[in-house]
């Protein structure tokens, strides 16, 4: 898919009167390089559960100049830490499950009639599995961490 090269206007050709019409044709000839994206009407209950969404985050939303590092019922015992990272694994298993399984039909990301949105889907698949994939291997690290200092621990406390 090749697009038509559009040349920049250039100061000097826009001032003169042969200048703005130059500016115009060049204006068309972007316009049909890249057309405008079509107007499609907004949902309303779309819009209406957007202004839900906004006016209760607004609700939420600490002072200008506060930072909230943790929130007021986290507990931070060692079950409620065991207990966070067990349901952030599952729900990492479970994307990566899915990325595993996209990966096995990758038919359904390219569409002949529309190469934009194929590259796009690509690349959005693309960075979800780099990023699924980054944190696996940090939960991993993780794990091996912590089984590190429990075997250091038991053993220090054997002797």
């Amino acid at each position: 898919m090749t697009v038509p090269a559009v040349t920049a206007v250039q100061s000097s050709v826009a001032q003169g009167a042969s200048g703005a019409n130059a500016a115009v044709g060049e204006a068309q000839a972007a316009q049909r390089a890249m057309p405008a994206a079509p107007r499609q009407e907004a949902d309303p209950a779309q819009a209406s559960a957007f202004d839900a969404q906004m006016s209760g985050q607004a609700a939420q939303a600490a002072p200008t100049g506060t930072v909230h590092m943790h929130s007021a019922q986290a507990t931070h015992s060692l079950d409620a830490v065991v207990t966070h990272m067990r349901k952030e694994t599952a729900a990492l298993d479970v994307r990566y499950q899915e990325a595993m399984s996209q990966m096995e039909h990758p038919a359904a990301l390219i569409d002949p009639s529309d190469p934009m949105m194929t590259m796009v889907r690509l690349t959005d698949f693309t960075l979800s599995t780099s990023v699924t994939l980054q944190q696996y291997q940090f939960s991993m690290a993780m794990a091996d961490a912590s089984n590190g200092v429990t075997h250091s621990l038991l053993k220090n406390n054997a002797e």
